[in-house]
């Protein structure tokens, strides 16, 4: 009887998640000045669908003291802020991460939404990717850059991106030159755009099975388009 002896396994990526925010609440009502908390659970169900090993999470708040301790004390391959990403006096990630001496991947994209989106390798190897605070950013920036990042450390190709044709005509942008994520539905091979695709909404996303990738310059309807799938 034929088999093998040894065989290459790999282990799954560990990951943790650092959920910021003053104004963040977990439970009842906003109040003025507040925001439900739109990432808990979700975003580490998320990650198990890519193999991930999620460890336990961590609530922030937006101090420099915070985010140092969460760097210095997380063991995980994978570390993921949601929020604190941008640059304004509130924003740690940028402040944490020069601090650590942390080398950027990229520090911002050219997309819509989700451009403060960034991810940096810490010197002893953990990589920390940056989300947006507005779920639909943040959330089209996990679905773009967790899978080719996953993918390079388990030292696989790239994931090929499926095509369809548009369901219908998508205008141009007047003022940027950024790419758009759109939650799209397809069916039948065509994507058909979702309505309520703001960054701080979720509703359209709800029901996307992809994110079709969109230019600056719009599209006629019968045009094929990249597709991001929504795991």
């Amino acid at each position: 009887m034929n088999g093998f002896d040894e065989i290459p396994v790999l282990a799954p990526v560990t990951a943790r998640c650092a959920f910021t925010g003053n104004e963040v609440i977990t439970i009842g009502v906003p109040e003025a000045g507040q925001v439900r908390d739109a990432f808990g659970g979700f975003l580490e169900a998320t990650l198990a669908t890519q193999g991930c090993a999620a460890l336990p999470s961590a609530r922030l708040a937006d101090t420099g003291h915070d985010f140092t301790t969460f760097l210095n004390t997380s063991h995980a391959q994978v570390l993921i802020f949601t929020g604190g990403s941008s640059t304004s006096g509130v924003d740690m990630v940028r402040k944490t991460l020069a601090e650590a001496q942390a080398t950027y991947l990229f520090e911002s994209v050219q997309v819509r939404p989700g451009h403060p989106a960034l991810a940096a390798r810490l010197a002893d190897g953990r990589i920390v990717l940056g989300l947006p605070g507005n779920p639909l950013a943040a959330y089209t920036a996990l679905y773009s850059y967790l899978p080719p990042l996953l993918a390079g450390m388990r030292g696989l190709p790239l994931p090929p991106l499926d095509t369809a044709e548009i369901a219908q005509d998508i205008p141009a942008l007047t003022a940027s030159s950024q790419q758009r994520l759109i939650p799209a539905l397809v069916r039948e091979c065509r994507a058909h755009p979702l309505p309520r695709r703001a960054s701080y909404m979720l509703s359209g996303l709800s029901k996307a099975t992809h994110l079709l990738v969109a230019d600056a310059s719009g599209h006629t309807a019968g045009d094929r388009v990249p597709l991001l799938p929504v795991f």
